[in-house]
Order: structure tokens, then sequence, then C-alpha cells
């Protein structure tokens, strides 16, 4: 989820962590919120006085989303992908509905 949120490749997209967004919600949905919220501290990129809430994860989630060239993050990943089929469905639409399949821990 750091990866997502916070790594800054400018125009450049990282399809692979995408790919494992899709399989982390899909076998382990778990997030340990308070650890994402130090590992972003430490990165300097959440500097709220408050915590981290679900609310602002998912609304930085879907921000995210909305801001992903889903295109690009396809290309990149296809060289890694034997199933070619699994990334066929990627749309903004389709992720940001995965985001409301994360459990908070």
């Amino acid at each position: 989820m750091h990866a997502l949120l916070c790594r800054r490749w400018r125009t450049r997209v990282k399809g692979r962590d995408w790919y494992d967004f899709v399989w982390y919600v899909a076998n382990y949905p778990r997030l340990h919120l308070s650890h994402l919220e130090q590992r972003m501290r430490q990165s300097g990129d959440y500097t709220a006085e408050g915590r981290l809430s679900p609310e602002a994860f998912r609304e930085m989630l879907v921000g995210t989303v909305r801001n992903l060239d889903v295109e690009k993050a396809r290309e990149e990943v296809m060289p890694f992908v034997l199933d070619r089929q699994s990334v066929a469905i990627w749309s903004a639409d389709f992720l940001a509905s995965l985001i409301d399949k994360i459990e908070f821990v």
C-alpha cells in the first residue's frame, strides 16, 4: 500500500504494484493501518497530526486510482504475467471497487 500511495515515479507507472494490489485484496485483504501510517510518516508522505483513519486511507487510494493511467500500468506488467486476462479487466472503476474489500486491523 505504501508503494501505491507514496511512490513518486512522475510519468512512469509501476504496473507490478497494481498487480500486487489486486492479488493482495483477493487473498489477504487485511491492512494494518497503524503500520502503514508509521511507514508513511517515516517517508514524509503523511504529516497530519491525527491518526490515519480508514476514511482518509480510502480517500487517498481512490485519488491515486483516479489519477492512474491504467493502460500504462497494464502495459508495464504484461511481460511478467502468464494469464493476460487477469489484467484485461483492469479499469479505474475495477481498481477502485477493490478498496472497499480492504479490512482494517
